[in-house]
Order: structure tokens, then sequence, then C-alpha cells
């Protein structure tokens, strides 16, 4: 009985995640299209960035790290994944999306944020941001 609900939660973390990425890239790319001029739209565009990324895609990530080390556990046999490639193929891109996408990308839109921030106070583009 608890393998359609890991299954089902799995699938759910899935599209989570795919929409806050597919999210985040639309979103970037629309802040790189915004002329200089127009702080405020590129603030807004910041703003939604990390709403996208910490409304949809971590809890996404979470809920597949989640149900994917219990199906691990409970359907494959728990280390026994090492003998199947598809499933450490998975695990072991999951883990480095993990950690690249927690360290590289999060760190760059948390300063994104923050310069925008500081220039939405000057009221002009600094030279950072720039």
């Amino acid at each position: 009985m608890t393998y359609p609900i890991l299954r089902y939660v799995h699938l759910l973390g899935l599209t989570l995640m795919g929409a806050g990425l597919i999210g985040v890239w639309y979103t970037d790319l629309r802040s790189r299209q915004v002329r200089h001029l127009d702080l405020p739209l590129f603030g807004e565009l910041v703003r939604q960035i990390a709403v996208f990324y910490d409304g949809l895609v971590v809890p996404g990530a979470l809920l597949l790290l989640g149900s994917g080390i219990w199906l691990i556990v409970t359907v494959y046999g728990g280390w026994a994944f090492v003998g199947m490639p598809w499933l450490a193929g998975m695990v072991a891109l999951f883990a480095f999306e993990f950690i690249e996408g927690n360290t590289i990308t999060r760190l760059y839109f948390i300063r994104l944020r923050r310069l925008t921030k500081v220039a939405l106070e000057q009221g002009s583009v600094t030279r950072e941001l720039e």
C-alpha cells in the first residue's frame, strides 16, 4: 500500500521541482531583457526568481529526496540499488544537481537579490549589479 503513495509523492516532487525550474529559467530570461532604466521591474523579477526557487524547487527536491530514499530502501533493497545502473545513475545525478543547485546557483541568486536591494535603495543601478 505504501508503494503507490511513495510513487505519487515522488512524482509530485518531480512536478514541483520541474515547474519551479521552468519558472526560474523564464523569470531569469525576462530579467536579462529588462533595460537598466526599469530597476523596479528588475527588482520584481529577481523577487519572483526567489519565490519560484524557494517555493517550488526546494520543496520539490526535498519531496524527491525523501520519497526516493524511502523507495530505494523499501522497494529496491537498500544498497542493492548500486547494482542497477539506471537507479545508481539517478542517485548520482540527483546528488550532483542537489549540491550544484544549493551552492553555485543559489548563491548567485542570493547575491543578485542583495545587489538589487541595494540598487533599489539607492534608486539607480550600481556598478556591481551592472
